[in-house]
């Protein structure tokens, strides 16, 4: 099991659910989201030493989901709808 945290649109603190890495990781990424997932890499941390990602809603912006300003912040881009932050060897 992986410890993913979701920051929700609107929300204050992101909250911790696991994601079965023996399952179909993919299916349960998407359903936190609620669509098909992007990757977006954290702001200011060079992608040679970052050991996260955020994943998002591809399709966010054109379901018109609110937006995000805790996962923008971490992003250093505007993010709309629920965000996840994980490791990224889950999405191996």
């Amino acid at each position: 099991m992986a410890q993913v945290s979701v920051v929700e649109a609107g929300k204050f603190a992101p909250y911790t659910v696991e994601v079965d890495e023996e399952g179909d990781v993919l299916a349960q990424l998407q359903g936190l989201v609620g669509g098909h997932i992007e990757v977006v890499q954290p702001h200011g941390i060079p992608r040679i030493m970052n050991k996260v990602v955020l994943v998002v809603d591809e399709e966010g912006v054109l379901k018109d989901l609110p937006f995000n300003a805790l996962a923008a912040d971490m992003a250093g881009q505007p993010i709309v709808g629920t965000a996840l932050v994980l490791n990224v060897g889950v999405l191996k």
